[in-house]
């Protein structure tokens, strides 16, 4: 059976090469929307570059600016196409501030009264793109940062070590950033309401097992053998965990089994 055409599977060329990606996320679960402000640094692939393109769908852009001066920029079909004045070279800072209301990518469980109040991302192959203006195929890599404030009744997960949490009257500041770099397909985020189970493993690797906090008897039968396994891995190849640490959750309504995000695991409950 021959396949359907399918434009967003056509690599784009790079002209750029991403280096950071830096997020500052302002989420509305009930009216299912992100406000967001995405900084990124790049390397210029050419001697000059008078436009470059990140895949961006379901989203409002409410500005761009290169190195402190803002630029035109036209979103269509499948994203976002920038023109810098005059043409960028070397290295270069370009932050895209943008409101989403993702269809895909980012899903929103519970906040209409049914279920578990949750929020959770499933950015594989390229839906990530629905909630983060981003070069969305696995041909680049960016170190990443993901700051949230949500309500302290809620944890917020993402890839990478927690750098900062800070309460702000009802609400809690989470920065998540990674120290390798990652593509934007594995960028996550998790937030609902879990008790945390901490194991560690020979090597020193923390593993953070999230589960329901009604549940709590479920949780060493259903996370005991991570630890093991990881254990065994280190043990036998003599390597340690690259990742500095291993957290996993479950959320209502996955769409698969599991998604192996750096760092961060979204389980099927």
């Amino acid at each position: 059976v021959a396949q359907e055409y399918d434009s967003t599977q056509i690599p784009v060329e790079r002209v750029v090469d991403f280096k950071t990606l830096d997020l500052i996320l302002d989420i509305d679960p009930k009216k299912k929307e992100v406000e967001g402000i995405a900084t990124y640094t790049f390397r210029t692939l050419r001697p000059t570059v008078d436009s470059l393109f990140v895949h961006a769908r379901d989203m409002e852009i409410e500005s761009v600016t290169i190195n402190g001066k803002e630029v035109r920029a036209v979103l269509g079909d499948e994203g976002l196409s920038i023109f810098p004045h005059p043409p960028v070279k070397g290295e270069t800072k370009m932050v895209i501030e943008y409101v989403a209301q993702p269809t895909k990518g980012l899903y929103f469980n519970g906040w209409d009264g049914q279920g578990c109040k949750q929020i959770w991302s499933q950015g594989q192959g390229i839906k990530n793109r629905h909630w983060i203006p981003c070069f969305d195929l696995q041909h680049d890599k960016v170190v990443t940062s993901l700051e949230v404030t949500f309500d302290k009744d809620f944890e917020v997960i993402s890839n990478g070590m927690l750098v900062e949490k800070d309460q702000r009257g009802r609400k809690i500041r989470w920065k998540y950033a990674m120290e390798r770099p990652q593509p934007t397909y594995l960028i996550a985020l998790i937030i609902g309401e879990y008790g945390i189970m901490e194991q560690r493993s020979p090597y020193g690797t923390t593993v953070l097992n999230y589960y329901y906090p009604d549940l709590p008897d479920q949780a060493e039968p259903t996370f005991v053998e991570t630890n093991q396994l990881l254990a065994y891995l280190e043990a036998e190849i003599g390597v340690a965990y690259p990742w500095s640490v291993y957290r996993q959750a479950p959320v209502e309504y996955f769409l698969y089994g599991a998604m192996e995000n750096t760092t961060a695991v979204v389980l099927n409950d």
